[in-house]
């Protein structure tokens, strides 16, 4: 493999961010005052990783120069800022990714004409420095467990869930994760956090992780097998998702079946994405708990069988009716049922679903531009493009499973072709017009038309390419996720290794330092990593509320309708933590790990 330098990394056309830490425990010379103008990954960087940091402009004078310190030993290395000006303004960047020598560091900036520098926080560079993020992130499962539970932050507890439907009918929900600061569960996470799940548990070094993360995994199809419906469809809603009762049933009951406080449900179909995620999921069950224990793997593999035969039995009355995310989670339902099971059939699904989601691309240059494509549209209408959702990047994410999966298949090169295409003239060109190397969640977006609801109520705008538009972020509730984030950074690894492109990897590594505070605000988004405290949300709907616990991606940052970053410290659309959260760093920080311990040398 390559190893990415950085004139690799400056393929991007803009450089990317920095220093990690933990509390400082070494005095800083006082000459050298700590600043939160150097936006640092506050958690701390890998031995092999890349390793950017971004100096925010100050009234002293411009930055210029860096030196990497050792702290107790002196100066590693010294180099040049490099002045970048983009989205969100003009910053300064530096890079010390020739570094891979473990211990405690702190970045010093020159600012030019002074003799006063400014200084980072220490931070650790490590070959284990995402370890200790996985295992507290794993914990926050653990607490958020809903049911007849000894580790739920409130348990036992919802032990009458849904014993009454919204039609009559009577069905035990019993069991599975809170979702996020609320007590509802809907299905859509629930589900999406078992790919994340699991695929940590595959990555990761330790057989005590991995033997909690499969205890996990069954306490959350101790729900999931329960929304399976006789027919074989898993439902929509869950509890609360169906927006029954006060609050959305988002309140402790008496855990006595049978009276008013039960909370409802409904049981209409859910979505044929949720159905492929929930195939894909079960057929890992099947494939991975084999050896471990047999008839737990077996009961994974009916209920996967189940739910496909119903995608297909119900295939021809959606037509060719096919979303991004459709075809997406439908290459890795196929693909994991026949790694489970050998059949061809389910092999074949996958190869259909390939080439419908590579024919949502477009590979033409369009707009009155001729810098970006290659990015995709939602539907076969090709209209509007893909705008990252909560769980969207699990697409991108099984498109490149496919492509590792049949290297020999007829179709690999130009599944190649393609993925190579989006990440060479959208993700690494769009990843490059700001300092900070973040992903725009789409290009090409439908003309906004409904007011921001956050900040001035105004209708949002978009940035320009040509005639293209593009944001960063959204205006409404479901603007600021971190799952997109860290999806986004899974899938760049895993092209990073396919396509044996270090800058790819860049950028997801990127994507992870803006979660850890490489961001304008300088603010870690992960509960109990970083030097600048992470702005709690507090619900106080219930008593116990939630828990405030180490590990946990918080919302994230949005936007006003500008698509100008806005933090809104405290509120639960920047603020509030979601297992789906938790699910997706866990899988990224494995894959940066695995990457950078074995694709660079």
């Amino acid at each position: 493999m390559k190893v990415m330098t950085a004139a690799a990394v400056l393929l991007l056309g803009a450089v990317l961010p920095a220093a990690a830490q933990q509390p400082q425990a070494e005095p800083t010379p006082p000459d050298v005052p700590v600043r939160r103008n150097v936006f640092t990954n506050q958690m701390g960087y890998l031995t092999n990783g890349a390793k950017w940091f971004v100096v925010e402009g100050l009234g002293e004078g411009a930055p210029e120069t860096f030196s990497l310190i050792d702290v107790g030993k002196g100066r590693e290395l010294s180099g040049k800022l490099r002045r970048v000006s983009g989205d969100f303004g003009t910053y300064h960047v530096g890079e010390f990714s020739k570094c891979n020598k473990p211990g405690k560091y702190q970045i010093w900036v020159g600012l030019s004409g002074k003799t006063l520098s400014i200084a980072s926080h220490i931070f650790r560079i490590a070959h284990d420095i995402n370890d200790d993020v996985v295992a507290k992130s794993l914990e926050f499962f653990a607490v958020q467990r809903c049911g007849p539970s000894k580790t739920g932050y409130n348990g036992p507890c919802h032990l009458d869930d849904a014993k009454r439907t919204d039609n009559g009918k009577s069905v035990d929900l019993v069991g599975g994760w809170h979702n996020s600061s609320g007590l509802n569960k809907w299905v859509a996470p629930s589900v999406a956090s078992m790919p994340g799940l699991l695929n940590t548990a595959v990555l990761m070094d330790g057989a005590g992780l991995r033997s909690r993360i499969y205890e996990e995994v069954r306490w959350g199809n101790l729900y999931l097998h329960k929304l399976q419906d006789p027919a074989g469809y898993i439902y929509s809603a869950g509890v609360g998702g169906d927006r029954a009762g006060p609050l959305y049933a988002n309140r402790w009951t008496d855990n006595i079946p049978g009276n008013k406080d039960d909370r409802q449900t409904n049981l209409r179909g859910s979505n044929l994405a949720n159905q492929h995620v929930f195939i894909w999921t079960q057929a890992m069950v099947a494939h991975d708990y084999g050896d471990v224990d047999p008839d737990y793997a077996a009961l994974g593999l009916d209920k996967a069988r189940r739910c496909f035969q119903w995608v297909i039995d119900t295939a021809a009355k959606r037509g060719n009716r096919y979303a991004y995310y459709d075809t997406g989670s439908g290459i890795s339902a196929g693909l994991q049922m026949f790694r489970a099971t050998k059949e061809e059939k389910y092999k074949q699904y996958a190869l259909d679903m390939a080439e419908r989601f590579v024919a949502f691309q477009e590979q033409e240059w369009i707009g009155n531009q001729k810098q970006v494509r290659g990015f995709f549209y939602e539907n076969s209408e090709r209209k509007n493009g893909v705008f990252l959702g909560l769980i969207d990047p699990l697409s991108l994410i099984a498109f490149c499973e496919i492509i590792e999966a049949l290297p020999k298949h007829p179709k690999n090169q130009s599944w190649r072709q393609a993925l190579e295409m989006h990440v060479r003239d959208c993700t690494q060109v769009m990843a490059a017009r700001n300092a900070f190397g973040l992903v725009p969640r789409g290009v090409h977006l439908r003309k906004p038309t409904k007011p921001s609801q956050y900040s001035t109520g105004r209708v949002p705008v978009d940035r320009k390419v040509g005639d293209l538009g593009y944001r960063y972020f959204a205006t409404t509730s479901g603007g600021a996720r971190s799952s997109y984030r860290a999806g986004l950074a899974v899938a760049l690894f895993k092209a990073a290794r396919l396509l044996d492109r270090p800058e790819c990897a860049a950028i997801a590594q990127r994507q992870l330092d803006w979660l850890f505070g490489a961001n304008p605000f300088g603010i870690s988004l992960v509960i109990g990593f970083g030097h600048v405290p992470t702005p709690e949300y507090v619900f106080t709907g219930f008593q116990p509320r939630t828990p405030w616990l180490p590990g946990t991606p918080l919302q994230g940052i949005f936007a006003d309708e500008y698509d100008r970053p806005d933090m809104m410290p405290g509120h639960y659309v920047s603020s509030e933590p979601w297992i789906i959260h938790n699910a997706f760093l866990m899988w990224a920080l494995a894959e940066a790990k695995v990457y950078n311990n074995t694709c660079v040398q």
